[in-house]
């Protein structure tokens, strides 16, 4: 037998000579966003305004919106850096500077 109440569900078990009586919590289906969770939404909203208007170049707008949620307590040192060290994302800066290096050697008129 279940019973769904406040978000808590019970159930009763009946084995061979026993009753195990079971509580779980769930979660709520509509949680609460608080200011840090505004915030980040802005600042991610604003920074993809930035780059499709191009503003600035993507690695300034990148990086000054990381810069942001240092000071406002969002992410420390660590997580706004961790990252960096993701090997995915190496690859790709690397990509970058081969491509600018393509570009600037005029490589890409041939193709």
């Amino acid at each position: 037998m279940s019973n769904l109440s406040n978000g808590t569900i019970t159930s009763n078990i009946t084995g061979p000579g026993n009753v195990t009586t079971t509580t779980m919590t769930t979660m709520a289906l509509n949680p609460v966003i608080d200011w840090q969770g505004w915030t980040t939404l802005s600042l991610i909203g604003a920074m993809l305004v930035a780059l499709v208007a191009e503003m600035a170049p993507p690695y300034m707008v990148m990086m000054g919106t990381l810069i942001i949620f240092l000071p406002l307590g969002i992410l420390d040192i660590y997580e706004a850096f961790q990252g960096f060290a993701d090997e995915a994302m190496l690859s790709v800066a690397v990509l970058f500077v081969v491509a600018r290096g393509k570009n600037v050697e005029g490589l890409a008129e041939d193709l």
